[in-house]
């Protein structure tokens, strides 16, 4: 990951002129990162972004109803099967959490390759910090 971090654009994007070069350099370090499906603006088709996985829910004790005029009883506990369920669980959702902070960090990365890619201007549009006047 550190020859990642210090790629540095050797096309920078001044004009039209310069389109071609630079956009065949920003596909190559896409790829680098596992991102130019999610970018390419000659695909038909792009995939989604993929989301941040949500933790899941740990198995609680099942509060049991008493009868009319009675004491509620004990919770039921949680089964041995409820836990190994939850386990599985866990295991996918630290894959997918896994997979997520990477695609999250190429996208950073990539990120600031393309604004350091461009001159002042273009990066100015890229990044949202126009004025508007």
């Amino acid at each position: 990951m550190t020859s990642q971090r210090q790629a540095a654009a050797t096309v920078i994007l001044r004009g039209s002129d310069d389109w071609f070069e630079w956009i065949n350099q920003i596909a190559n370090h896409a790829r680098q990162l596992n991102l130019w499906q999610y970018v390419d603006p000659d695909a038909a088709n792009r995939p989604s972004l993929p989301t941040e996985p949500e933790m899941p829910m740990a198995p609680a004790p099942q509060q049991a109803q008493g009868g009319p005029g009675q004491a509620d009883p004990a919770p039921t506990p949680v089964t041995e099967e409820q836990l190994k369920a939850f386990d599985r669980e866990l295991a996918i959702f630290r894959i997918h959490l896994s997979q997520w902070q990477t695609f999250s960090r190429n996208q950073a990365l990539l990120d600031e390759f393309v604004v350091g890619s461009m001159t002042a201007t273009y990066a100015n549009y890229v990044s949202g910090e126009t004025t508007h006047s």
